[in-house]
Order: structure tokens, then C-alpha cells, then sequence
């Protein structure tokens, strides 16, 4: 499995849990450049806009799912 900064990005059937998900939103340990409480590293994609909520239900959507082909 991929990881970022030796942290798993994701975890087959467990979007919510995914630290892809999580940095996409910029939720804790993600989110150090937005004020996100307790975050050490920058929200994904860094020094870029937001990726827009709605596509970040569809990566989880699909983490959720298997991430099928």
C-alpha cells in the first residue's frame, strides 16, 4: 500500500479512516496550513486549491467500496 511519510494512504473498505481522505480534507494529523488543531502535516493537494468536497466523496466512496478497478 502506498504511504506518506511512513503513515498508510488508505486502508481498502475504510474511506472516512484513510489518511488520503483525511488529507484531501484537510483533517488531523492533515491540515497544518488551514488551523487544523493537532495537524503536522499540510492539507493535499499543498499550495494548491481544495479539491472540491463532492470529489472527495467519490475517492472515499470508492475506498469504501474495495477501491475497485
Amino acid at each position: 500500500m502506498p504511504t506518506s511519510s511512513a503513515k498508510k494512504l488508505l486502508v481498502s473498505g475504510d474511506g472516512a479512516g484513510s489518511n488520503l481522505v483525511k488529507a484531501l480534507r484537510g483533517e488531523a494529523p492533515f491540515g497544518a496550513d488551514i488551523g487544523t488543531p493537532g495537524a503536522t502535516f499540510r492539507r493535499m493537494p499543498a499550495g494548491r486549491p481544495a479539491v472540491p468536497p463532492e470529489k472527495v466523496d467519490v475517492i472515499k466512496k470508492w475506498i469504501d467500496d474495495g477501491c475497485p478497478d
